[in-house]
């Protein structure tokens, strides 16, 4: 039971099918849609919802799905608290205003053009385009003079692009057992500079010098240097996601080297002191290139 427009609107559907209330708002041209409620269908039908139907139903709207048609022997409610009618022929016992597409499409259908099994997968709506028609247009009186000077009405579209939905589709498709894996388009930062001991003076002077060589780059840097231990800084930068990070430990700088390693590919490799800024960037622009 729906309320359309501000009216007690019965929907009949198979007890395996789903309303789809898109079908629902396109094919009868509502503006507003929404279910009744309990009080609603007892004002409207003299029972709760659970044992609610159309048969002998007079005085109101009811639209049934294409999927109903020519069907007999169905159980449907008898309108009375706990009680059903059995053997209920739709097309004989109820008074149907439209016969309408009305419910969910289910996977394993036929497509209708190519007859293949339709596959339903999950998925993210990023973004969306529909038409809005000349409903709200007329509304406010709004036209367009067209090339003859003749005032048409406007027909509508509206489109839109969620943001924070485009977010959560790269975190879904860009992670792994760790964590995220963010591209680098999208990353909050690029490159991370981790010194792993902290009471060595050298590896803060050489991790703050990479760190500023490389915000002055163009490069969106940060620089983990919480009292932590390795593997915990480890963790977390992998579970954030930044797709660089620059390794600066004792050892490395005893041999003038720093590690680099790739979010994406796990990939760690030893490159000198002088060149870790201009290596992270290059690896960077090739990834942005790539896109």
């Amino acid at each position: 039971v729906y309320v359309l427009d501000g009216q007690i609107t019965l929907v009949l559907l198979r007890g395996d099918h789903e309303l789809s209330v898109q079908k629902l708002v396109d094919n009868t041209g509502a503006a507003t849609a929404r279910p009744a409620g309990a009080e609603e269908c007892v004002a409207a039908l003299g029972a709760s919802p659970g044992s609610l139907g159309a048969v002998g139903v007079i005085g109101l709207r009811i639209f049934a799905d294409r999927a109903l048609a020519g069907r007999s022997n169905l159980t449907t409610g008898a309108n009375v608290d706990d009680f059903h009618l059995r053997g209920v022929d739709i097309e004989r016992d109820i008074d149907v205003d439209e016969w309408l597409d009305l419910r969910q499409v289910s996977g394993g259908e036929p497509c209708t053009a190519c007859g293949s099994p339709l596959e339903l997968l999950r998925c993210i709506e990023t973004g969306h385009i529909f038409k809005l028609g000349r409903r709200y247009a007329e509304a406010f009186e709004t036209t367009v003079m067209d090339a003859d000077g003749v005032p048409r009405t406007l027909t509508m579209g509206s489109y839109g692009i969620g943001i924070g939905r485009a977010v959560a589709a790269v975190a879904e498709t860009h992670n792994d057992e760790r964590g995220l894996r963010w591209p680098v388009s999208v990353a909050p930062y690029e490159t991370v500079v981790v010194p792993i001991s902290g009471r060595d003076d050298q590896v803060t002077v050489v991790a703050e010098r990479i760190y500023g060589e490389l915000r002055d780059a163009g490069v969106e840097v940060i620089i983990d240097d919480r009292d932590a231990r390795p593997g915990v800084k480890f963790s977390d930068i992998e579970l954030v996601g930044i797709p660089y990070r620059v390794t600066v430990g004792p050892r490395g700088l005893a041999n003038g080297e720093v590690e680099l390693t790739e979010r994406a590919t796990g990939e760690t490799t030893n490159v000198p002191i002088a060149d870790a800024a201009a290596q992270v960037r290059a690896a960077r622009d090739a990834a942005l290139a790539a896109l």
